[in-house]
């Protein structure tokens, strides 16, 4: 079964709307956004954990120690090249010396392809990270929403709130 990729309905999206500079959002329209939320939770849920395993960094880890091993191979074959070199007449020397070259090139470009796959999981590391944050905190934001209901404070939420700036930044960022 193919998973749904989640979007936010586009009954919920504010970028359409235009705010007055001075003007705030309602807390009461952040309450309405998470509570129009909860029905598509499972879908996000499910999309950051796809995006999770994607960027494990465990998967170019592999990649790296293939890549570790293809060099390996290459010097061991540059070395044993390099001891052929000084056993030959001045004919296969030519032959040996334009073999070597081609071997350090190899190496070069798989020296090149180590060091990219390093950055790659240091990125990978940090995506997943921040994947895993964002993940935790949709649970935590829904906890807290679940147990303010049951508290009966949900429901009562409303006047200003001095962070809507911080609601609306992340809105605008994410619609980029």
């Amino acid at each position: 079964m193919r998973r749904q990729q989640f979007t936010i309905p586009q009954q919920f999206m504010v970028g359409d709307i235009k705010i007055d500079t001075k003007a705030q959002l309602d807390r009461i329209y952040i309450r309405l956004l998470i509570d129009a939320f909860v029905p598509y939770q499972e879908a996000m849920l499910a999309y950051l954990d796809d995006l999770i395993a994607k960027h494990d960094p465990q998967l170019v880890q592999e990649q790296l120690k293939e890549v570790e091993k293809q060099s390996k191979k290459k010097s061991t074959e540059w070395k044993q090249t390099l001891h052929q070199l000084g056993q030959t007449d001045k004919a296969e020397q030519k032959k040996i010396t334009g073999r070597l070259q081609d071997l350090q090139n190899e190496e070069s470009a798989l020296h090149q392809t180590n060091m990219q796959l390093i950055e790659k999981i240091n990125v990978e590391t940090r995506s997943q990270t921040i994947l895993k944050n964002k993940r935790e905190n949709i649970i935590k934001l829904l906890h807290r929403r679940q147990e303010m209901r049951e508290e009966g404070t949900w429901e009562k939420i409303g006047g200003k709130d001095t962070m809507s700036h911080v609601f609306s930044l992340l809105v605008h960022s994410h619609q980029r």
